[in-house]
């Protein structure tokens, strides 16, 4: 005879596909500016992918939705105006960029940078990324964020995970960059 004067079933919560990465990567991303070319997609074509995040999920069934939050921290060598961040997806299916629509030659961004001090090379700037993607079929794939330059001509240095200014104080901040990925 039991214990307890009932039964409690118990089941296995329905656990869904997650996906996760971190960096605290110090690297220079020297970013051309324009849209990068759907047609001609290597994905790093204007030097702003951080590969340092590329994530992979795996799908088990078409038309899955997956939901991708990143927050990508550094500092613009310049006016942190005119920059922002798209992904890049691979595998499973033909390589993409994701982003906005196009609009004539606007720049096509899914986030924009947010500045924390215009101008101010010891105070760091952030991209936060929300976007949910749903890939028609199943397999792996991987996504990478790109730093995008909608800056007319030039290139503009983002500095990853510190800001421009190296001088080793508490004024002189680093952080960390995060990439989650989640099948919803």
């Amino acid at each position: 005879m039991s214990d307890f004067p009932f039964s409690i079933a118990t089941t296995q919560p329905n656990l869904r596909p997650t996906a996760f990465k971190q960096t605290t990567e110090f690297r220079d991303l020297v970013v051309s500016g324009a849209n990068p070319d759907d047609a001609a997609n290597p994905g790093n074509q204007k030097g702003g992918a951080i590969t340092e995040l590329s994530t992979s999920i795996v799908l088990t069934e078409p038309n899955q939705n997956v939901f991708i939050n990143c927050r990508v921290a550094g500092d613009l060598n310049v006016n942190s105006v005119d920059f922002g961040m798209i992904l890049h997806r691979s595998g499973g299916g033909p390589s993409v960029f994701l982003r906005a629509p196009e609009s004539g030659t606007r720049g096509r961004f899914i986030t924009t940078n947010v500045i924390s001090s215009t101008n101010d090379q010891s105070s760091g700037d952030s991209m936060v990324l929300t976007y949910v993607d749903t890939p028609t079929s199943a397999g792996t794939y991987i996504y990478t964020p790109v730093c995008m330059n909608s800056g007319a001509g030039g290139t503009k240095t983002y500095k990853l995970n510190r800001v421009q200014q190296s001088n080793d104080s508490i004024g002189f901040e680093v952080a960390v960059s995060t990439m989650v990925l989640q099948v919803i």
